[in-house]
């Protein structure tokens, strides 16, 4: 601040040699008043007070287009609002009727149009105090100009945050579609690896429970033929096998001689059974055999056969 306590010609190349430290604080305040000296008069400022208020309050010369708008411009400026014992720059440019610094203060986006002063009076409500129409009609300008610009703004902001919306929700639901196919194809997978799995274990089941049986199937054909050997070993040396042949015999004859009977009735004449071998009626005086399950053979066929033809029973 002591660089402003005396602005002279030299006061561009000096500035730009400030400007151009990269350590240089733009936003500093006074602590408490500064008394300045230029080349019209003497003035000083309040306390709070920034290189900014000095340029709007209390430079009266022609190259301000070259001063506030470097400043204003520069990224480590940041107190564009920022008030001293009074108000804001704009605030004291207002006041002391500077036009200039006015106009090229308005340019500025971030000028706060409601900010009050030390007398709670707003910015426009000052212009209209101080009567200076140029200066009212300027910052009214300005002030619609700003609202309309944050109307904009808003309606472009809400834009944006649609579009960001619907790119969102797009986003949103093209990841759910492509979740929910990939749960789809987990699943497929996981059902198809289930069926294949439990496909093979069937399979298995009933390989060994068809191996179980045929084994099974196996001992007791093997059982039956042992019974039936040793049933046929018990007959053929048992007497009474002898005698019971006999009665067969006799039950025989007494049989053909019945279906004799019924053959040679007038009342109605019957066909003989036919011998499922050869075909020919079983009519006295041929032998009939039987098996187990009562299908009878002629005694020719009888001796050529293991099995019944019919049941395959012995």
């Amino acid at each position: 601040m002591v660089f402003i306590q005396r602005f002279d010609e030299n006061a561009k190349a000096v500035f730009d040699l400030i400007l151009a430290e990269p350590n240089v604080d733009l936003n500093i305040q006074t602590t408490g008043r500064v008394y300045c000296t230029h080349f019209v008069r003497n003035y000083e400022l309040g306390p709070g007070s920034t290189v900014l208020h000095f340029l709007a309050d209390g430079l009266v010369m022609e190259d301000l287009e070259y001063f506030i708008p470097r400043v204003v411009s520069d990224p480590r400026f940041t107190s564009l609002n920022t008030r001293d014992s009074y108000g804001s720059p704009l605030m004291c440019a207002v006041n002391e009727e500077r036009t200039n610094q006015v106009k090229i203060l308005l340019e500025a986006e971030e000028t706060d149009f409601q900010q009050m002063n030390s007398w709670g009076r707003t910015l426009p409500e000052q212009a209209r105090r101080v009567g200076n129409d140029e200066i009212v009609k300027l910052i009214e300008v300005a002030e619609n100009k700003a609202a309309v610009a944050k109307v904009e703004s808003s309606a472009k902001t809400a834009e944006l945050a649609f579009e960001d919306f619907e790119n969102r929700l797009e986003y949103l639901n093209r990841k759910e579609t492509e979740t929910k196919q990939k749960e789809i194809h987990v699943y497929e997978e996981n059902y198809k690896r289930k069926v294949e799995e439990e496909t093979k274990e069937h399979e298995k089941k009933v390989q060994d429970y068809l191996e179980s049986m045929e084994l099974e199937l196996k001992n007791k054909l093997m059982a039956m033929e042992r019974e039936k050997n040793e049933e046929l070993r018990k007959i053929n040396e048992s007497t009474a096998f002898k005698n019971e042949k006999n009665t067969i015999k006799e039950k025989i004859k007494k049989i053909q001689t019945q279906i004799e009977t019924i053959l040679n009735s007038p009342k109605k004449k019957l066909s003989a059974p036919e011998c499922p071998v050869c075909k020919h009626e079983l009519l006295p005086p041929k032998k009939i055999f039987h098996c187990t399950n009562g299908h009878a053979v002629c005694e020719n066929c009888r001796s050529k056969l293991d099995v019944c033809p019919k049941c395959r029973e012995s």
